[in-house]
């Protein structure tokens, strides 16, 4: 049951990376680009103050599963997380965590233009 558990959560934070990273670029997915935008800045900078800079609930729930089955020295980023695994590499996690930083923010400039031209074509 935790490995299907864990696949899930690699299907579900792949999926939200994706839908943060591109549904805003249009107006037919722009509206659940705005969600799952608005959620993961809540968890990164309000569950952050109390957590720390950057968290995410979904990570942390995630890493509970995979500390269940075994596995040990996670990384505090999923991203680190799927760069090391998918390249077989030890990135540096500060610039992971920098080039996320980065891609959020285009994401978060970008989701902007795209509401304020939506709600301007009205």
């Amino acid at each position: 049951m935790l490995e299907i558990l864990d696949i899930l959560f690699h299907v579900f934070h792949l999926s939200i990376i994706i839908i943060n990273v591109t549904f805003w670029m249009s107006f037919r997915t722009l509206l659940i680009a705005q969600v799952t935008l608005l959620l993961t800045f809540i968890s990164w900078f309000g569950l952050g103050l109390i957590y720390g800079f950057g968290y995410c609930f979904l990570t942390d729930w995630h890493w509970q599963v995979k500390e269940e089955l075994g596995e040990k020295n996670l990384p505090s980023s999923y991203i680190k997380l799927v760069v090391d695994r998918t390249f077989g590499v030890d990135a540096n996690p500060e610039m992971i965590d920098q080039w996320t930083m980065v891609i959020l923010i285009i994401s978060l400039v970008g989701c902007g233009i795209q509401t304020f031209r939506k709600w301007k074509k009205k």
